[in-house]
């Protein structure tokens, strides 16, 4: 079978249901992975300073944009290396460095020669790549194993699944707040509570043994046989994949640069109003969900200790996530069956820009978490989703 029949065999048919069940299940808790270990560093910037002494606050608040620092070098990183090495390494690779940076982190301590934020801005920003990686690596192999039909649903089935692992980490440290009170070591639990979907996140990469794409076997490797080979296990035909050798070839990182200015040169349009959009919604999102616009508003005023204030901001973002972020990814699914992705993520932006403008004049007469909530509720359900959706359905490997 050659490259054109391969690729239409792939976008038409289905696949098993064990499979699709795996596929969908291995790549959302690689992506819950990456949304617990996101969130629980919130509880950082407010634990860290009450513990070790407020000079280490800068430092805390350095351990936060390294991990956003790092979140986009991983995404350009492990790009490259999933082209040039293949998605399933680049996806084992990027969740052995999240379980080694979770388990660095919750164990760390303070000392005269090295400061513990100091040692946190250096673990988050590698936590930072290796989140960025899977950004790069589980959408994409959802998306290339995926049939044209199934695929806005499998995608944003993982996109929710990211979601649900940022909640959980708000439910984590909700509950450890209501059991103790020792701030050092509830920090050190809701980090090292990662490790658990890390870890069931890598068995089933490695247990169920999902393949290497078809699309990388044909587009990368050309090797058509394996290709042909993994469309039939996908589809339930063949049990097992038989061992072969990758095809070694000629050129490597100067073939891989070649193909990219092509294919950038063929889609920079597309790149540049994606990656925008994307741009957009995250710049606002991020402003009106700062933690220190949560404190200034009639948040720490009724709050007498450290301990109160961790479990009223961890309590009003888990509300906004419950509420707000899954109820969003939610309609998303429902949605993406009826309405083209497009249609929804104008709506998403023209109702999120509705919203803003409302809360810029008329902040000091609504309640915030109301408007925090639905706002997140619209972003999600729109902009956000939609954004990534079109990433992983439109932007494939290079020829």
């Amino acid at each position: 079978m050659d490259r054109d029949n391969l690729i239409t065999e792939i976008n038409r048919v289905r696949w098993s249901e064990p499979f699709a069940r795996y596929l969908i299940l291995t790549s959302g808790m690689t992506f819950f992975t990456a949304g617990y270990v996101v969130s629980s560093g919130n509880i950082l910037p407010l634990a860290l300073p009450t513990i070790y002494g407020s000079a280490n606050y800068k430092s805390v608040e350095f351990a936060k944009i390294s991990l956003r620092v790092g979140m986009l070098l991983g995404q350009l990183i492990f790009g490259v290396v999933g082209d040039l090495y293949g998605r399933r390494r680049a996806c084992n690779l990027t969740l052995m460095l999240i379980l080694a940076g979770t388990l660095s982190s919750c164990v760390l301590g303070d000392g005269p020669g090295l400061r513990i934020a100091a040692s946190l801005v250096i673990i988050r920003g590698l936590l930072g790549i290796a989140i960025g990686g899977i950004y790069s690596t589980a959408i994409l192999t959802v998306s290339e194993f995926a049939p044209t039909d199934q695929r806005p649903t499998m995608l944003a089935t993982i996109f929710l699944a990211y979601i649900c692992g940022s909640f959980f980490a708000l439910l984590i440290t909700v509950a450890a707040l209501a059991g103790s009170t020792q701030i050092d070591s509830i920090w050190r639990l809701v980090i090292g509570l990662g490790l658990v979907p890390g870890i069931m996140a890598l068995g089933l990469c490695r247990l169920r043994r999902i393949p290497e794409t078809p699309y990388y076997k044909a587009d990368v490797e050309r090797d058509f046989v394996a290709a042909n080979e993994i469309v039939d296990y996908a589809q339930g035909k063949r049990k097992h994949l038989n061992r072969r050798d990758p095809i070694q070839h000629n050129g490597g990182i100067l073939l891989w640069g070649r193909g990219l200015f092509r294919y950038m040169r063929r889609d920079f349009r597309t790149y540049v109003a994606i990656c925008g959009a994307w741009f957009i919604v995250d710049a606002s999102a991020y402003g009106y969900r700062s933690d220190i616009r949560l404190q200034d508003i009639d948040l720490n005023q009724n709050v007498g200790d450290i301990h109160g204030l961790l479990m009223l901001v961890s309590t009003s973002d888990a509300i906004r996530v419950s509420l707000g972020s899954i109820i969003g990814a939610i309609m998303t699914l429902v949605f993406i069956a009826h309405l083209s992705r497009k249609r929804i993520m104008y709506l998403g932006f023209g109702f999120s820009a509705i919203l803003f403008i409302v809360f810029g004049f008329f902040s000091g007469k609504m309640g915030y978490i109301p408007y925090l909530t639905i706002s997140t509720m619209v972003m999600n359900c729109g902009p956000r989703n939609t954004v990534q959706l079109l990433t992983g359905l439109r932007l494939r490997v290079v020829d």
